[in-house]
């Protein structure tokens, strides 16, 4: 990999992940220092999912720190461990934040489409809350326990053959299944109560 390709890649992730940083705290900031935004069930989610994006956002920042010092990635200066942290870690709140984006969309369907009240919505509220957290971790924890976790490598030398199509396409999907399976657990536990 060129150092100018490898330089624009380290300062594009860190400026984006940045301005991402800042938009979640943003809105953080606007919702836990307003008591009428707090009473609000979707305020509360989109605190979740403000979060979780932080988290995700600050450890891309701090991806040096994490990356095995052996990976050639630019002021690498980690080790497998800290690699396998910081993928525990973005697993889990990666994967919490695809599942609030579900719980959001529940809710604006319990509430617009099937007339739910504030009231309504509270009684389930902490299923919305607790699935993306509970499926966050358990899939860290899976991908932990494989040992799934290695340094990305990003390099310009790989063909873009059969497999790369096939890992991009699953990353890009990923995020849709997850919502999938997410909204089926959240509709398994809110359905009883819709009766």
């Amino acid at each position: 990999m060129t150092d100018s390709y490898q330089i624009a890649l380290f300062v594009l992730q860190k400026i984006s992940c940045f301005l991402s940083a800042i938009g979640s705290l943003m809105i953080i900031s606007q919702i836990t220092r307003s008591s009428f935004n707090r009473s609000k069930p979707q305020q509360r989610l989109v605190l979740g999912l403000s979060v979780s994006d932080l988290c995700t956002s600050i450890i891309w920042i701090l991806t040096p720190l994490f990356m095995p010092a052996d990976s050639g990635a630019l002021g690498a200066i980690g080790n497998q461990t800290t690699c396998n942290i910081q993928g525990f870690i973005v697993t889990l709140f990666n994967a919490s934040a695809v599942l609030y984006m579900c719980a959001l969309q529940l809710q604006y369907l319990l509430t617009i489409k099937y007339g739910w009240s504030e009231t309504r919505i509270r009684g389930v509220e902490r299923y919305m809350h607790g699935v993306p957290w509970f499926l966050g971790l358990a899939a860290a924890i899976t991908q932990l326990s494989l040992k799934l976790f290695n340094p990305a490598d990003w390099g310009e030398s790989h063909s873009f053959d059969v497999y790369h199509m096939f890992m991009l396409s699953y990353l890009l999907t990923s995020s849709y299944h997850m919502k999938i399976v997410g909204l089926h657990h959240i509709l398994r536990i809110v359905y009883p109560v819709m009766k």
